[in-house]
């Protein structure tokens, strides 16, 4: 069992809520929240804490076996020996806690990288309005949509000059406006979609022109 399994199951045994225990540990509800859904672990004293608050191992509470305890009375121990397993006890507590960190989930940003990596980027409702020189209006909806991505716009024109417009997402549409120079006319439009580590382009107009308050453009399939 990974240490937020085993947490779960000991402050269930012994009846504490999630409030009681950090009462107990001195620390805020949410962080015993977030230590038994995986999204942080304690620190080191605080790993020794949750252990006598819940009576139980540090090897247990990690989900380690421990070894069996032998019968067989324990040897004469010098006080250099004694020195010897604070310093190994120390070790060990560095290494349990190294050991709860690494059993920690992924986080859930790996599954989008995953998603863009699987799925084609499209986008689908693209719509222009508005005249060259002043604020342009655009409306698309995203194919992939979800928390962690963000996307952009982008306009390039007859010189190959590109501006980059984020572009804002409320209920898996994305709109706004943007400001481009006078004087230009048929641009080139792609649409970009990140999580922050990778990203997928679609060029989806060409020769974007305004008039009158009015837009026309090649859509691209």
């Amino acid at each position: 069992m990974l240490f937020h399994e085993v947490l779960i199951r000991e402050r269930k045994r012994l009846g504490f809520s999630q409030e009681e225990l950090a009462t107990k540990l001195n620390v805020s509800r949410q962080a015993v929240s977030k230590w038994e859904t995986g999204e942080s672990v304690p620190d080191l004293p605080k790993l020794l804490a949750l252990s006598e608050a819940l009576d139980i191992s540090l090897d247990a509470l990690c989900g380690r076996d421990v070894p069996p305890v032998s019968d067989a009375a324990p040897a004469p121990r010098s006080k250099k020996s004694g020195w010897w397993r604070v310093i190994w006890r120390v070790v060990l507590i560095a290494l349990l806690t190294l050991a709860c960190f690494l059993g920690r989930p992924k986080p859930a940003e790996s599954n989008v990288s995953a998603l863009l990596d699987a799925v084609p980027f499209t986008v689908s409702g693209l719509n222009f309005s508005g005249k060259s020189g002043i604020a342009v209006a655009y409306r698309f909806t995203p194919n992939i949509s979800g928390e962690g991505l963000s996307y952009q716009i982008v306009f390039t024109d007859f010189d190959g000059e590109s501006y980059v417009i984020d572009a804002p997402c409320s209920g898996g549409v994305c709109s706004g406006e943007a400001t481009l120079p006078g004087g230009y006319l048929g641009y080139g439009v792609t649409i970009r979609v990140t999580d922050g580590t990778i990203s997928r382009n679609v060029a989806v107009a060409n020769s974007l022109t305004f008039s009158h308050g009015n837009a026309s453009w090649h859509p691209i399939d």
